[in-house]
């Protein structure tokens, strides 16, 4: 049996409009409030979202007080929320589903079901990158593909726009 450890993610939501800030912009400004995982923090610009890890779930709850009182991505930033996880430490073992902590949309009227499923499908992505080999490649692409045109889909629909 491997060994895990807990960490906390803070998934940010940006508006498809804007370009998502860089993983080392990311970065400095939540590394005040904490120590970061690294190797569990990213940007996807095709989803337009971002997932920053921190070492500590104080930190984390921290960053969202800070991020509910003085916002430094502006109207950008759409929606944001915490999720604990369990990664392995030495072996290669699946986590445990994660627990949702903490949910906090941004007070806006655009903040819709789509925003949700893409939010998930964004998450679906990361958690088929860290899959490993325990995929095979072809699973892995068809996954992918799938998840690839359910976004579209998404997109595609009327009520996933901003409507301002």
């Amino acid at each position: 049996i491997g060994l895990t450890r807990g960490i906390t993610i803070l998934f940010l939501k940006f508006s498809s409009k804007v370009s998502v800030p860089s993983r080392d912009d990311l970065t400095s400004t939540f590394s005040a409030f904490g120590p970061l995982d690294s190797s569990e923090t990213h940007v996807s610009e095709e989803f337009s979202g971002a997932q920053v890890a921190f070492v500590s779930s104080g930190d984390a709850v921290e960053a969202v007080k800070s991020l509910e009182k003085a916002n430094p991505f502006g109207e950008s930033l759409v929606s944001f929320r915490l999720q604990q996880k369990l990664i392995a430490v030495q072996r290669n073992i699946a986590p445990r589903m994660p627990v949702i902590s903490h949910v906090s949309p941004l007070p806006r009227p655009n903040n819709t079901p789509m925003d949700s499923m893409r939010q998930n499908l964004m998450m679906m992505t990361a958690m088929l990158d860290k899959s490993g080999d325990r995929l095979s490649r072809e699973t892995k692409a068809k996954l992918r593909s799938e998840i690839t045109c359910l976004l579209e889909k998404i997109n595609s629909m009327p009520s996933s726009s901003s409507s301002s």
